[in-house]
């Protein structure tokens, strides 16, 4: 008999268990969400704003302004924010109190296209649109075509790597072939590099020939540098 009701109290305390485990589900679930905070990944916050994606966050939520854990599809806020034509990725997650964030990292650009059409190449050599929220400080592309666009991200990469080059360097001529030429900060001359092939070594070359020029006050005297020909540095005069 003993052994019946100590069987009874067991299934009673585990019925009152579940009972109570259901209840504080059920009003965990209908719990609102608190959007917290938006966090952008990387350098600075480019062409998104934190006001725009927290309007992304609550767009299509059902019955309701503010979402409930029921409604809430998280990977559906992800892929709108990841739609958008500037995110190179997101992530939405919400937190064991209810509060809903947000990871955005944005497009790199890398260079800016010139044209009638202006658009920006990204590090990974697509292109994107021009910003009305805010622009970037790259170099200009000249004269591209979509057959330029492989070496041209070569090119641009190294480019960027370089803290010299990425300072001194304010415009790109994509020429016939796979010759290119660049423009430089404040100097008139232009330096042709050929194709893509010993950037390193062209690259040297060039900040040894700028070096050279600055300490004899020789950059108003070239047209045109050109590295292109292996090891060597042609100056043309003006």
């Amino acid at each position: 008999m003993k052994k019946i009701k100590y069987n009874i109290g067991i299934v009673l305390a585990l019925g009152i268990l579940m009972l109570l485990f259901a209840f504080a589900e059920k009003r965990n679930n209908r719990r609102k969400i608190v959007q917290d905070k938006v966090e952008f990944i990387g350098d600075q916050r480019l062409f998104l704003s934190e006001d725009f994606v927290n309007k992304l966050l609550i767009q299509k939520v059902k019955n309701d302004s503010i979402p409930t854990k029921e409604t809430l599809v998280l990977k559906e806020k992800e892929d709108l924010i990841k739609n958008e034509v500037y995110v190179d990725n997101a992530e939405v997650y919400m937190s064991v109190n209810g509060r809903i964030s947000a990871q955005v990292e944005q497009r790199v650009p890398i260079a800016r296209i010139y044209g009638a059409q202006p658009k920006y190449i990204d590090v990974s050599g697509e292109l994107m649109p021009l910003s009305k929220n805010n622009s970037v400080r790259v170099p200009l592309v000249y004269y591209f075509t979509p057959k330029h666009k492989a070496n041209l991200l070569v090119l641009l990469k190294k480019i960027k790597e370089d803290y010299f080059l990425e300072k001194l360097v304010v415009g790109v001529n994509c020429l016939s072939g796979d010759d290119y030429s660049l423009r430089l900060r404040n100097h008139d001359f232009l330096i042709r590099i050929g194709d893509v092939s010993q950037l390193d070594l062209k690259f040297k070359n060039l900040k040894a020939f700028y070096a050279k020029a600055q300490k004899d006050n020789l950059f108003d005297s070239y047209a045109l540098v050109n590295l292109g020909i292996t090891n060597q540095v042609i100056c043309t005069k003006i």
